[in-house]
């Protein structure tokens, strides 16, 4: 004889009256802050961006000057045009010639997305003001 086998049958978890919608309450919530962790990332790469066009228009600003009988205006210049070509909204470009050195200073406005980040970011560059030495006086 053989026994009875037992059927089981599977019911389906269904959902209870009290967590209808929650999938939709969780997204709606979520995704704010996922745009906001998003827009953080941009403006993060908008400031790092405006950084390394500033630094590289203080250096080839500094370099242009450093030319001996170049002056200051000519350091000056060469920042505003490199910060310009790279697309860079120029506040302020300083240029300044004493003694045996040249110190360039560009200041650049940063785009904004979200607040409460920098609105410039600020680069200073020193060079050493090229100078002729007769061959015996080396």
């Amino acid at each position: 004889m053989s026994a009875p086998v037992a059927r089981h049958r599977l019911r389906r978890a269904a959902p209870s009256m009290d967590q209808r919608g929650e999938t939709s309450t969780q997204i709606a919530v979520m995704i704010p802050i996922l745009m906001l962790l998003v827009l953080l990332g941009v403006q993060a790469a908008l400031w790092f961006h405006a950084a390394n066009v500033a630094q590289v228009a203080a250096s080839r600003g500094a370099g242009a000057g450093s030319v001996r009988g170049a002056g200051d205006s000519a350091a000056a210049a060469e920042a505003v045009e490199v910060a310009v070509e790279n697309g860079a909204a120029v506040r302020s470009t300083m240029a300044d010639v004493s003694g045996d050195f040249v110190v360039v200073t560009v200041t650049l406005d940063v785009a904004h997305l979200v607040p409460f980040f920098p609105d410039t970011v600020t680069r200073v560059q020193r060079e050493p003001i090229e100078r002729f030495i007769v061959e015996s006086d080396r």
